[in-house]
């Protein structure tokens, strides 16, 4: 596990798919990932309206800033397809968006077969709730940052107990 709290306040997207990639043997560090892969994009004010990119093509201010927001899923997936080419391992590794999967399926298809997975949830899996507002600089669409977003790894479970087990990057 790695811990996201000092120096990737905001960073729970990056350090989750480091610890993945780590866990199927591809070295790479967290801030390797954020300088080299993750793509960011700034949230800036103009004439009283908050202007950023949408989470789901950029992430949204700095990992390394505790004042940032995030990224969902698309991001991920999108850096994780360049960081294979450029490692020359997209023979060995395919990169797939479950967006909307059951945890069943995730837990048949991934974790029975000892592939940890990429999980969007909340900060303590508490409710979530609408944040900030903003707008697209190009497209003047509508973004609302899902308050309390966290990722994290899940890399088991447990029927009997009905448990789920993560490598939380909050919690180190």
């Amino acid at each position: 596990s790695i811990d996201q709290t000092n120096e990737f306040p905001t960073g729970c997207e990056s350090v989750s798919t480091v610890m993945c990639l780590n866990y199927h043997n591809i070295d790479i560090s967290v801030n390797d990932f954020i300088d080299h892969y993750l793509e960011k994009g700034e949230m800036f004010s103009k004439d009283n309206i908050l202007y950023a990119p949408d989470p789901n093509d950029k992430f949204i201010g700095s990992p390394y800033d505790k004042h940032s927001y995030g990224c969902y899923s698309p991001v991920i997936e999108k850096a994780l397809k360049n960081l294979i080419i450029h490692m020359n391992l997209d023979n060995a590794y395919e990169v797939i968006n479950l967006n909307g999967v059951s945890m069943d399926s995730l837990i048949k298809d991934y974790i029975d077969n000892d592939i940890p997975v990429i999980f969007w949830g909340t900060m303590d899996f508490r409710p979530r709730f609408d944040g900030t507002k903003w707008l697209v600089p190009e497209t003047e669409k509508e973004i609302t940052w899902i308050a309390r977003e966290h990722c994290l790894l899940l890399v088991g479970y447990d029927y009997t107990e009905k448990k789920y087990y993560f490598n939380d990057p909050w919690k180190n």
